[in-house]
């Protein structure tokens, strides 16, 4: 019993484990590092259905706007950054900056309104390093090991648990045997104590006969 329950333990840590890494991996999908001078993409949704209007934001700041037939609006922000947008559908209405810079690193997200599609979002973080930044580590790579991690450390759980389902069956078994080996020892006991009570019983029988 005492086995099964560390097995339901061993269980229990894995699904935490794996929910863990799960959560982990997902948000990091969005998540974009370059060194500063590279070129950034960021895509957006797009749904179906005539597009409406679509806008990009930084860290809640509004940045870009466009919504057909209108011209695409830049803010003043947006402009500074040296910001850009393709008007393009199959580009995905995407943010580009030619030579992204330390200042460019922040929360983006872009929303799209389309009918009858919709309000679709998108949202990414981008980070961006200097040259020089050595410990950057690009995060699919750290992704990548945290998944090869946690797959070494789920399966060392499930041996462990294999390892104490069989040894609560062997201590069950063992258990099981030790029963079966006393019972006839107490058999032979009883019968040993029967034995001696009648051998009791009938010599006092006889003595009482020769008395009479």
């Amino acid at each position: 019993m005492e086995g099964f329950s560390r097995c339901l333990d061993l269980n229990r840590t894995v699904t935490v484990v794996f929910s863990i890494i799960f959560s982990f991996l997902t948000a990091e999908a969005n998540v974009i590092s370059k060194t500063a001078g590279s070129r950034v993409t960021l895509p957006c949704n797009t749904s179906d259905g005539s597009l409406t209007q679509v806008t990009w934001t930084m860290n809640g700041v509004l940045l870009l706007t466009f919504a057909p037939p209108r011209e695409l609006h830049w803010t003043p922000r947006a402009k500074n950054m040296s910001l850009n947008m393709p008007l393009l559908k199959n580009q995905m209405y995407e943010l580009v900056i030619d030579a992204a810079q330390k200042f460019h690193t922040g929360n983006y997200s872009c929303a799209t309104i389309s009918s009858p599609g919709g309000v679709w979002e998108k949202h990414w973080e981008l980070i961006i390093t200097d040259k020089g930044d050595n410990w950057n580590i690009p995060v699919p790579i750290v992704a990548t090991v945290v998944a090869a991690v946690s797959v070494v450390f789920i399966l060392t759980l499930v041996i462990a648990c294999g390892i104490c389902k069989r040894r609560a069956k062997n201590n069950t078994q063992s258990s099981t045997a030790e029963m079966h080996q006393e019972q006839p020892a107490d058999i032979y006991e009883n019968c040993l104590e029967i034995q001696r009570y009648q051998s009791q019983h009938s010599q006092f029988s006889s003595c009482n006969s020769r008395a009479h």
